[in-house]
Formats: C-alpha cells, sequence, structure tokens
C-alpha cells in the first residue's frame, strides 16, 4: 500500500522501511535480500540488458512479461500449456487473453482466472514462432506438445532454471529481479490504477447516493463490486486480508482491471512510466 503511496506521489518514502520498524516486519514470509517493487523503467533494463542478452532473449522476454502483466505466481507461469496462448487477442488493448490457472497448479490447489496483457501477448506469439518453433523442428518434437517453455535441449524449463535465468539477468543488468518481484510490481501497479479509478468514481457514487436519497448506499457496492475480491482472485489469495498489503478501495470489475491492465502496453516501450498514473 505504502509502495503505491510513493509511485502516486502522495508521500516521498516508504515509512515501513524505517530501520526501527523494521523488527515488525520479519517472519516467516518476508525476505530482507528480495526487492519488493520495481517501476516499469527499472523493468526495462533488466529486461533489455539482462534478459535478452541471452540464446533465448524472447522466451525470457515473454516469461517475464507474462508474469508483469498477470501476476501470476512461477510455478503457475512455467505451467502454461501451448494451447493456453489464442492465435489473436481478445481486444487490441489492455487485456489480451484471460488464462485459467488450474488448481492443480495453483496455491492451495485454488483455481482462477487471470487477463494476461497484451504485450505480453505480442511477446508470446513473437517466442512461439521465432524461438520455440524452430527449436522443436530441429528436434522433432511434436509443437502442439507440452511445454510452452522451453530450454535448450527442447525439454520443460523447470523452476531451477528460469530462477538461473533471472539471477544472471540481474547480475548483467545491475537490477536484482525475482518472479516473485514482478508480481509484487503487477499488484502495485493495479492498485495505482484502481486507486486513479476510485478517484474519478467518486463523482458517480455521489450521484447514485442522491438517485437513491442516500437510503441505499449498498447500491453502490452492488454496480461496482468490490475490488479487494478482485484482487484477491487475480493473485490466487487464500485470505481476503492478504490482499490488504496491496489494495484499499471502493470499486472494480473486469473493465477497470482491462484498463489498468493498460499501463503495462503504454509504457513497456515507452520512456515514461508511471509519471502518467498521476496526471
Amino acid at each position: 500500500m505504502f509502495d503505491a503511496t510513493v509511485l502516486l506521489r502522495l508521500r516521498p518514502d516508504n515509512p515501513t522501511e524505517h530501520p526501527a520498524l523494521q523488527w515488525s516486519f520479519k517472519g516467516a514470509a518476508a525476505s530482507s535480500e528480495e526487492p519488493k517493487f520495481i517501476t516499469l523503467d527499472r523493468f526495462r533494463v533488466f529486461r533489455d540488458d539482462g534478459l535478452m542478452v541471452t540464446r533465448s532473449p524472447l522466451r525470457n522476454a515473454a516469461f517475464a512479461e507474462t508474469i508483469l502483466t498477470s501476476g501470476m505466481r512461477l510455478y503457475e507461469s512455467s505451467r502454461m500449456p501451448p494451447s493456453a496462448v489464442p492465435s489473436c487477442a481478445e481486444s487490441t488493448g489492455g487485456r489480451a487473453f484471460t488464462y485459467p490457472v488450474p488448481a492443480i497448479d495453483g496455491k492451495g490447489h485454488r483455481a482462477r482466472k487471470v487477463p494476461v496483457g497484451i504485450h505480453a501477448f505480442r511477446r508470446l506469439q513473437a517466442y512461439q514462432q521465432l524461438e520455440r518453433l524452430p527449436a522443436l523442428e530441429r528436434k522433432s518434437i511434436s509443437s502442439s506438445s507440452d511445454p510452452l517453455w522451453i530450454n535448450q535441449s527442447g525439454g520443460i524449463m523447470g523452476i531451477g532454471g528460469w530462477e538461473k535465468v533471472f539471477e544472471n539477468a540481474s547480475e548483467r543488468s545491475g537490477v536484482k529481479v525475482t518472479p516473485h518481484t514482478l508480481r509484487h510490481t503487477f499488484a502495485v501497479y493495479m492498485l495505482c490504477a484502481l486507486l486513479r479509478r476510485h478517484h474519478d468514481s467518486m463523482k458517480i457514487k455521489d450521484n447514485v447516493r442522491r438517485l437513491t436519497e442516500g437510503g441505499r448506499s449498498d447500491v453502490y457496492a452492488t454496480i461496482f463490486g468490490d475490488p479487494l475480491r478482485a484482487l484477491q482472485r487475480l493473485l490466487g489469495h487464500k485470505h481476503y486480508e492478504t490482499t490488504f498489503i496491496y489494495l484499499d478501495v471502493l470499486s472494480a470489475d473486469d473493465f477497470v482491471i482491462d484498463e489498468a491492465l493498460r499501463i503495462f502496453e503504454d509504457t513497456l516501450g515507452s520512456e515514461e512510466d508511471y509519471l502518467d498514473l498521476i496526471r
């Protein structure tokens, strides 16, 4: 939450990073080594100077941007089958397609649907056409069979392999990033978009209240839904309260989520990233 307020320039720093408070944030789920969040500008450096300076640049970039624009976990994204990627996108912006994470792959065996952004979709297409298919043809392996993500031998790219890819890319680029960093970054940017959307929707909220003479405040919730539940579903959290660290706004739906995904589309290929969020 505080990462998002810094991103939106509502405060200059994250107070939870103060040394005097670090003791209260340490625990089994905390990591003192892993960065919590990176800007999209830093991600581009990591991608261009780290991930793409390899023998499989399209694969690495596609995998990273899939996590970044969907919020999937490392294991979930690594298990995507080739059939998950459609031949054409659902739209020209925002959400390119929806991937149903199966229960067997989700944490706690919980299935959910996640949106994948258009920029990641284009990367996936390029990877499949220019790297994956030629590699499988050279090894006489069926292109329709699993896996989607292959290593240099044509076999499945395992968790350890991806961790090594990110570790090496971090060293080359000078920007430390793990797959979980990208998942957290997705959540923070989604939060920023929803905060801005919430600000814009306040007038609508007031109009609804006036139309109902203040006697049916539940109408607003009925129309706009619960964004905390939406983010909980997107991230696959078991507990509703876990999502509080990312989001504390009043309204979200598929349209808002699609709009939020446009952040990645608009900024991954430009010099400016999060500045557009506060304009």
